[in-house]
């Protein structure tokens, strides 16, 4: 599999590691993400800011599309430590999905967010689940985790789903437009994980 893992003389280069996209069937993928679709990433978070503000943070901080490219630069740069997709439906932009790794601990954490038009479809659960898939296979990671805010009863049922071990919570961990929110940890290990992925 190829991957896109830095920037040289502003061209993207590819090398090994993180696909560039996976198909995940009945016309939805995901795909990692480039400075060109930071208008259309923008537009779907700014179109569901009020909804995803309430779990995640850096949203006050995207306030056009140079913020949303720079983030995607900077992932970019990472040279593949981290991984930002776009989640895909018949090539419509819906979402996105990331993964963050420590390639020094073995381990990965993946985050996503999704556009409310396309809640209830099991898409984050399919892209949670090849994200995983990769990390163990192709990352060689040996832990993958996520972390939820407790109340956001979605984003929680995807680990479950997903047969991810709720190991805790970690109380008041997380600022959240001027007050503390807990944070529930989930996580699955190498040897827990089938290796058809489920």
């Amino acid at each position: 599999m190829r991957g896109i893992m830095g920037v040289m003389d502003d061209r993207v280069t590819e090398t090994p590691g993180s696909p560039e996209r996976i198909d995940l069937g009945e016309g939805v993928s995901i795909r990692l993400l480039l400075p060109e679709h930071a208008p259309v990433v923008f537009e779907t978070v700014d179109r569901n800011r009020e909804r995803l503000r309430r779990w995640l943070p850096w949203v006050d901080d995207s306030r056009g599309p140079a913020d949303t490219r720079a983030f995607i630069e900077e992932t970019i740069a990472t040279q593949g430590r981290e991984c930002a997709y776009g989640i895909y439906v018949d090539d419509a932009f819906v979402g996105a999905i990331g993964l963050h790794t420590d390639p020094e601990r073995r381990s990965a954490m993946i985050g996503y967010w999704l556009d409310e038009e396309h809640e209830g479809r099991g898409l984050v659960t399919n892209a949670a689940r090849a994200l995983t898939e990769v990390a163990f296979r192709d990352l060689s990671m040996h832990r993958v985790w996520l972390s939820a805010d407790p109340e956001n009863r979605r984003s929680c049922a995807v680990a479950e789903r997903l047969g991810f071990r709720r190991e805790g919570v970690h109380r008041e961990d997380q600022p959240v437009h001027g007050r503390f929110r807990d944070s529930v940890v989930y996580a699955v290990l190498e040897d827990e994980w089938p290796s058809d992925g489920r």
